[in-house]
């Protein structure tokens, strides 16, 4: 991803290497986790250098102390703000390293690994569990291939993969993506023919290559890729270079869709006369989806003759437009860029700026239009370089690289360094707003802000008044917001005001005063009732829960389902502050009713109640126009009317009625209030009379009719008790002088006869 060797092709006009690519899946064999084994050291850091005023802590890491020329190419943190630090180290063993740090600056362990000849780590990346991912290159069966590995947070090799080809295939860049795939650019140097751009697309589990593609430069001359960005619609960034006649020298962009077909390409070389080499080391994505390069211009002039570097800054937009270069130039310098970090779209870059032999690391902080916010080095009386940069905010940048004035010994050390950089300017303009509805009617929303150039964190203020300064008004919030947005809930209605505010080292700077009217209708709430299924009388209450806000309730009713009141619905009463409202008087029926409640603001419906009255026929009462005893078996049944029966039916028994058990129906669907019995023979009876409607019935009272019928027109004898006994009465019972007669008759026929 970083500095590189350079790599000069040799001609060889009757070979022709066609790019193939093989994998290795399983645990190298030369994979190293001990670094004592090798001789490798952790070199306790020094005092840090009076020239470096914003540097907190800085460590160097090297193999030994006579040749090792050891070099950090990248660095990464995790979730608690460990750092990871890959490279290279040059010397009569190379070896391709990844060294762990805390947040203080504590070493706390390393693994190494060999090859055949130079291995490299070149880029590093971390995922969400903290997992670590390395990409780089190692030598296998002579050729170099790209080695991928994966790691746990306590260094454990999870799996490592290789891939390559007929010739030299180096792993630059690593990226994860929102798909949770691993994407590792890099090229293939081809012996005869152009270079290839490569991509590899990994399962992050197991290492197994999902997807590889290779890409040539623009206008198919040969392409190399240096490092990879992953924007949040899956969209791939490369970055590299075109090289023409084994010279690269033209910085070269790509652009891949999700499938890792390519989009479009770009390229772009300083204008500048002489020998020149355009290199692109670094690329990042904003959150506007634009896109920012850094790399390195080396010129030869001829006029006078020297030779120098460039730094080179560039942003293009998403479709490939470049909307503006930087080039810094120093003439008879040495200036490079070689990485870029984006951070809540403020942009961090490192690289190096110096004469040669004695370069300082170089720092720079810009903004997304281009313009400069902080510049700074760091470093010693020797060379020193920064080839990788990550930031955890603007407190915590870190910047590794190569160092030689701080090395241990001979010719550089690789170095990790915590960097504050301050800010010289206050935060940005910037503003604010809402989605809270106008009015809002629930009284939760969101605040959110554009993004105030150069600020640390932010704060917000409330109000019940235009907020002028906070000196005089305004309530904390909330404070050290890193967000660029503030939830707010529960207000209840009135008018609100914030503001809110940026700030830095330097100073502060102050939104827009926002206005939110919060008016809140009453709340949702649910209406009972106690009507029984069906109710049987009539009578009943509505009660309904508290809605929160409300003033006062109304009742309406209506025959059908009330949807909304203003299509149906009968006002039954108003301006009602308790929680229940008595409903009386009704009949069968099916009724609807709903509750609204009221504010200033506005109003809320309740949910609509069904109740269905089946009311049965009320109570009512019998009589009968029969003597007692009544002596012609006639006689008529007469009833008040029962409210609510549809029809009455006349039942007879002869015991008292308690119920229709036992009972004889006489006649049924009557509607009338009166019935005829005749033809009766002595006897007791009684009778009741039932009403009835679809909900139920009614029993009257009873009557009890004594039926006395006289023998031969004669009136019956008087004292007895008519239970059908006459002997115990003292008299003949008259069906007694019915035989007797019939017999007296049988006699004389009999006489005669004879």
């Amino acid at each position: 991803m970083k500095f590189r060797r350079k790599i000069f092709k040799i001609v060889i006009p009757f070979i022709v290497f066609l790019f193939g690519i093989t994998t290795c899946l399983n645990t190298f064999s030369i994979i190293d986790n001990n670094a004592t084994n090798r001789n490798l050291k952790d070199i306790k850091y020094k005092e840090t250098p009076a020239s470096a005023t914003n540097s907190i802590w800085y460590r160097v890491w090297g193999y030994n102390k006579t040749d090792s020329w050891d070099m950090g190419t990248s660095v990464a943190y995790d979730s608690v703000g460990n750092y990871y630090m890959v490279g290279r180290s040059s010397n009569s063993r190379d070896a391709a390293f990844l060294v762990k740090y805390d947040n203080s600056g504590n070493y706390k362990w390393n693994r190494t690994w060999h090859g055949e000849g130079w291995p490299e780590a070149n880029d590093v990346t971390v995922d969400s569990s903290d997992n670590i991912y390395v990409t780089g290159s190692i030598k296998k069966d002579g050729v170099y291939v790209i080695n991928t590995l994966k790691f746990n947070k306590t260094g454990g090799l999870k799996w490592n993969s290789t891939a390559g080809a007929d010739y030299e295939c180096i792993g630059d860049g690593i990226a994860i993506g929102p798909d949770n795939y691993v994407y590792v650019a890099g090229a293939n140097y081809t012996l005869v023919g152009p270079d290839y751009v490569v991509l590899l697309k990994y399962n992050m589990t197991t290492g197994n290559i999902v997807d590889l593609r290779s890409y040539s430069g623009v206008g198919s001359t040969s392409g190399m890729g240096k490092d990879i960005a992953i924007d949040s619609s899956k969209n791939i960034y490369i970055v590299g270079t075109n090289q023409s006649g084994g010279i690269p020298n033209e910085i070269l962009l790509l652009k891949i869709n999700s499938t890792m077909d390519l989009n479009w390409s770009r390229s772009w070389k300083n204008p500048y006369k002489g020998l020149h080499v355009n290199q692109g080391y670094g690329v990042d994505v904003d959150s506007n989806g634009d896109i920012y390069i850094v790399g390195l211009y080396e010129a030869y002039d001829y006029f006078p003759p020297y030779y120098y570097h460039d730094g080179v800054f560039l942003k293009y937009n998403e479709t490939g437009h470049l909307l503006w270069e930087k080039i810094l130039h120093n003439q008879y310098n040495n200036t490079g860029l070689g990485d870029i970090y984006i951070y809540q779209d403020r942009i961090y870059i490192c690289g190096f700026q110096g004469d040669y032999d004695d370069d300082d690391v170089l720092v720079l902080e810009y903004n997304t239009t281009g313009g400069l916010i902080n510049k700074t080095s760091w470093g010693g009386t020797a060379d020193d370089s920064g080839w990788g940069i990550t930031v955890r905010n603007p407190s915590d940048i870190v910047i590794v690289g190569r160092t030689s004035s701080y090395a241990s010994g001979f010719p550089a050390d690789a170095f990790i360094l915590k960097y504050y950089q301050p800010s010289i300017y206050p935060p940005g303009s910037f503003t604010l707003d809402s989605n809270a509805g106008d009015p809002d009617t629930d009284g939760n929303f969101n605040l959110t802000w554009s993004k105030s150039i150069g600020a640390d964190n932010y704060s917000v203020y409330s109000h019940d008044g235009f907020i002028h300064q906070i000196k005089n008004n305004g309530t904390l919030e909330d404070q050290g917001i890193e967000d660029l947005n503030y939830t707010i809930s529960g207000l209840t209605s009135g008018d609100y005001y914030y503001i809110v505010i940026a700030y830095n080292e330097t100073g502060n700077t102050s939104s827009n005063c926002l206005q939110v009217s919060v008016r809140i209708p009453p709340k949702a709430f649910n209406m009972f009732t106690d009507a029984n299924d069906p109710d049987t009388d009539g009578n009943f209450n509505l009660t309904w829960s508290k809605s929160i806000g409300a003033d006062n309730y109304s009742v309406y009713s209506h025959d059908v389902f009330i949807h909304q009141i203003k299509n149906n619905g009968t006002l039954e009463v108003q301006g009602i502050e308790e929680l229940n409202h008595t409903i009386s008087g009704l009949t069968s029926g099916d009724y609807y009713y709903i509750v609204i409640a009221y504010n200033e603001t506005g109003n809320t419906s309740s949910n609509c109640t069904q109740v269905s009255v089946r009311i049965p026929p009320k109570a009512f009462n019998m009589f009968t126009d029969a003597n007692d005893p009544d002596t012609d078996g006639n006689f008529n049944l007469t009833w008040s009317k029962s409210i609510g029966a549809d029809n009455y039916s006349v039942y007879r028994s002869n015991n008292p009625i308690s119920n229709l058990d036992n009972c004889i129906e006489v006649k049924s669907y009557i509607t009338d209030l009166n019935y005829t019995v005749t033809g009766m023979k002595t006897g007791t009876y009684y009778f009741v009379i039932v009403a009835y409607n679809a909900t139920g019935f009614t029993l009257s009272d009873y009557v009890q009719v004594n039926v006395s019928i006289p023998l031969n027109g004669l009136p019956p004898a008087q004292g007895g008790n008519d239970d059908d006994d006459d002997s115990e009465d003292g008299i003949i019972p008259s069906y007694d002088i019915y035989l007797i007669l019939i017999l007296t008759t049988c006699i004389s026929l009999i006489y005669y006869r004879v």
